[in-house]
């Protein structure tokens, strides 16, 4: 995948054992070591809110620590310290909304996230290519 490609990726279910064993571990290696996805790529993690079931309480925050956990409990031997630290900026690209499958205003409120930090992440690369060509 090209390094300038706007990538977004919804994990709906994020709390379960297919994210949670697979999928996220599987994600944070193709954005570490092999470069297959963009280091400014967003994922956004959709799951139930914790009264109806689901297992991440915290908002953002308590998914990025559930992102850490994955992907250090994926881990062979550990990630060392470097592997911690790639593994908190990884985090830091993960974003969480919790709502119910069948709810058509927590799908909203899901695109209304997604555009929000899309549009984000198109004006800080405006800014790179402008700092960059100022140089």
């Amino acid at each position: 995948m090209p390094a300038n490609q706007l990538t977004t990726v919804v994990i709906f279910g994020c709390d379960g054992n297919l994210a949670t064993l697979k999928l996220i571990p599987t994600l944070f290696s193709l954005w570490r070591g092999r470069g297959l996805l963009p280091r400014d790529v967003l994922i956004i993690g959709y799951a139930r809110p914790v009264g109806a079931g689901g297992k991440i309480g915290g908002g953002t925050t308590g998914f990025r620590e559930w992102v850490c956990r994955s992907i250090r409990d994926a881990s062979k031997g550990g990630l060392g310290e470097d592997g911690e630290e790639e593994a908190r900026l990884f985090a830091a690209a993960c974003h969480f909304q919790a709502g119910r499958f069948g709810e058509p205003e927590a799908h909203a409120e899901l695109l209304q996230m997604m555009q929000q930090l899309e549009q984000r992440r198109l004006a800080a690369r405006r800014d790179e290519e402008g700092a960059a060509a100022e140089d």
